[in-house]
């Protein structure tokens, strides 16, 4: 019986050797290796036109925009030699400097002396209004107009300068 059990071990002993001798010859190890570049969100502002509502011949105050070589995010909007019930135009545009779409998301403002004394709504490039989130991709501009309206409460020559933050993210993260 000794026998019988010691020969049944050798056989399983056996049959494990030649199943792991098959295993080790019929089998290799592959390996797969990759490379993943991720893109890249940025924008910025870009100046554009202006225009307003003063009458030919009575055209003493502007608006204009500006955009500082450090900091490409931040337009500066200034209306010079100011006075009441003049509307302004500033066109504007965001700029996709990244490698992937964005949305904008957010636009909140105005910031500055001009809160008190006039209006800014943004508008789109045909005057009408927006609706957000709006996708722009690499390369390209979206373009905005900036309408402010000037009431009573604004004084004679002065120069308002205000500003407004505009939120960006990645085409697919933002809400829809």
């Amino acid at each position: 019986m000794k026998s019988k059990i010691f020969g049944l071990l050798a056989m399983v002993m056996v049959a494990l050797l030649v199943t792991g001798f098959a295993y080790a010859v019929w089998t290799e190890t592959l390996y797969i290796e990759g490379t993943v570049e991720t893109g890249y969100l940025d924008a910025q502002m870009v100046p554009g036109y202006s225009w307003d509502s003063e009458p030919e011949g009575k055209d003493y105050s502007e608006i204009y925009c500006y955009v500082e070589e450090e900091d490409p995010y931040t337009l500066i909007v200034v209306v010079e030699n100011a006075y009441p019930c003049i509307d302004y135009y500033q066109g504007f545009g965001i700029e996709n400097t990244g490698s992937i779409p964005l949305n904008i998301t957010r636009i909140s403002g105005p910031y500055g002396n001009l809160t008190y004394v006039g209006t800014v709504v943004v508008l789109d490039s045909y005057l009408g209004p927006i609706s957000l989130p709006i996708q722009v991709d690499p390369g390209e501009i979206a373009w905005f107009v900036l309408y402010v309206h000037l009431d009573n409460n604004a004084e004679e020559s002065s120069t308002y300068t205000f500003e407004m933050e505009i939120t960006v993210a990645q085409w697919n993260e933002a809400p829809a």
